[in-house]
């Protein structure tokens, strides 16, 4: 769904990430999917990354891919990485071809290479902080707060905030918004903000440490 991020991620982005990983090769990129539902989003982020760099033969930026959410049986549906056809009409011809093989009854799975990217694991967004050590570069949290009213909005924007590298990028649905006035984020086009940079920088000093999940809140 709304492809235009994606196609942001792609075309932005990675771009952007790429030229901190050329001034630094153990950069670490990280993405999280926060709300990941039944997987499709972070396995299409994972094919993103995997066509572009693992899949080309060469060196690869240290890449680890997050996916969370409250609900067991979502992750559990997400883990099994298998869909209806009906779930490929806005995927290219070749992600399909190469990532998923037909398991019968119209389904098909998604490979290994691909599910061995992401790590998943349950999180209750609307914890006072969560169990992660070091930040992101890219967080996706797409219809989830249009469940939360506005003072539960703000809270879960403001400790996405301190996860986020600075110059790195919060993408939202498209039936949701921030206040432009209030919100930590700058506004970058519909559905896309930013944490503000360190100036001189278009993102945060690698560090070199992954982020790590060190626990689950329920």
């Amino acid at each position: 769904r709304e492809r235009g991020h994606f196609d942001f991620l792609a075309g932005t982005v990675l771009p952007e990430l790429e030229t901190l990983y050329a001034r630094d090769p153990g950069y670490p990129l990280r993405i999280w999917s926060a709300g990941c539902a039944s997987g499709e989003e972070v396995y299409s982020v994972a094919m993103i990354l995997h066509d572009r760099y693992l899949g080309k033969g060469a060196a690869a930026p240290d890449i680890g891919l997050l996916a969370t959410d409250i609900s067991l049986n979502a992750l559990m549906t997400a883990k099994a990485g298998t869909y209806q056809g009906q779930k490929f009409d806005e995927m290219p011809d070749r992600f399909k071809k190469r990532y998923f093989a037909s398991s019968g009854d119209g389904e098909f799975s998604i490979s290994g290479e691909i599910k061995s990217m992401v790590l998943f694991k349950r999180l209750n967004l609307m914890a006072d902080s969560y169990p992660m050590r070091g930040q992101f570069d890219v967080v996706f949290c797409r219809n989830v707060m249009i469940y939360f009213n506005q003072e539960s909005r703000d809270k879960v924007v403001s400790t996405i905030h301190d996860y986020v590298k600075p110059g790195g990028y919060l993408f939202i649905g498209h039936s949701e918004s921030l206040h432009r006035d209030s919100n930590p984020f700058e506004y970058v086009m519909p559905a896309i903000y930013r944490k503000r940079p360190v100036p001189g920088r278009n993102s945060a000093p690698s560090g070199n440490s992954p982020t790590k999940l060190q626990g689950v809140n329920r």
